[in-house]
């Protein structure tokens, strides 16, 4: 009859691979871009309390800004205007995802072609491609981009800012190493097991034709088929074979040797020799070849023990 069954190598095959094509998983600094806010607070904040005659010698812990930089900071006079512009343009690089140099030269050469990003307002996962993330060493372009894109027309503002974001910016996504093993193996345990089925009749293998490990596959899994359906049918025969048995011994006993069930010892040391050679029977017929008339030796056995333990007439049985 047909059958199927599951390929173990194929499927553990189809799992790894279903594993490596879970990208690796990066979440934003958040802590990171706290810093940079309160960082673009304070030096806004100096620049606001600032006196002219202080432009050249203005310096700040984590920000160096020339005086033509501050200057066109101040010209505008709307500083409040150009640190909101100024988050704006931060927060919109930050959000796309800044790699060291070694890191991304590091997953280059491994062949990384993609990543995901975890999104910080909605939480979900983003595709990108490595070779489109910047690192701190091209951030010039993007950040001069970004501030097109906020409104900031004046090239000397623009410049300031550019000065500014550029220091201001650091790498900023974290390899999320437990999150990425869990997606692996939940992807493991998500791939489908590769089944092969064999219909009745098939020609499983061709005489002449190379034996491949495939077919030696199907062959096993034929034999373990066969081997499976004789059991059952080896079980089953005992099923059927044990009350059978039980039923004789118990019906000569009812007919012949009726005072047996009211002595207690005597049907203990019947029904025990009996269930005795059943068993002797099963497993010399399981672990040990022998010519099919050795297998009546167990029930000679029995027959022996009844007729000197009990009465001779019992060895009919």
């Amino acid at each position: 009859s047909t059958f199927t069954f599951v390929d173990e190598i194929k499927t553990e095959d189809a799992r790894q691979r279903s594993a490596r094509a879970v990208l690796d998983v990066y979440d934003l600094d958040l802590h990171q871009r706290e810093e940079a806010e309160k960082i673009i607070e304070r030096v806004f904040g100096n620049l606001q309390t600032l006196s002219p005659d202080a432009i050249e010698s203005f310096s700040d812990p984590h920000i160096q800004l020339s005086g033509t930089a501050v200057k066109a900071l101040l010209g505008e006079n709307d500083l409040k205007k150009n640190s909101e512009l100024m988050r704006s343009a931060a927060t919109q690089i930050w959000s796309k995802g800044i790699l060291s140099f070694p890191k991304k030269d590091e997953l280059l050469d491994k062949g990384v072609d993609q990543i995901s990003i975890r999104n910080t307002q909605d939480g979900g996962l983003r595709q990108v491609h490595v070779r489109s993330v910047p690192t701190s060493d091209e951030l010039d372009r993007l950040v001069s981009r970004s501030l097109e894109l906020e409104g900031v027309k004046d090239r000397k503002l623009r410049g300031a800012m550019s000065e500014f974001l550029t220091q201001l910016l650091r790498p900023n996504l974290i390899w999320n190493t437990e999150e990425t093993e869990l997606l692996r193996k939940e992807a493991e345990k998500s791939a489908a097991p590769f089944v092969i089925e064999i219909k009745k009749d098939e020609m499983v293998v061709q005489r002449g034709r190379i034996v491949t490990g495939d077919d030696l596959l199907r062959i096993r899994e034929v034999e373990k088929q066969y081997a499976r359906k004789q059991a059952r049918s080896h079980f089953v025969g005992i099923l059927f074979l044990v009350p059978i048995c039980f039923i004789i011994a118990f019906g000569y006993l009812l007919f012949y040797e009726k005072q047996t069930f009211f002595e207690i010892r005597r049907l203990t040391l019947f029904t025990s020799i009996v269930v005795l050679s059943v068993l002797i029977g099963r497993i010399v017929h399981e672990t040990i070849s022998l010519p099919l008339e050795f297998l009546f030796l167990p029930g000679a056995l029995a027959s022996l023990l009844l007729a000197l333990l009990m009465r001779p007439q019992m060895g009919v049985l």
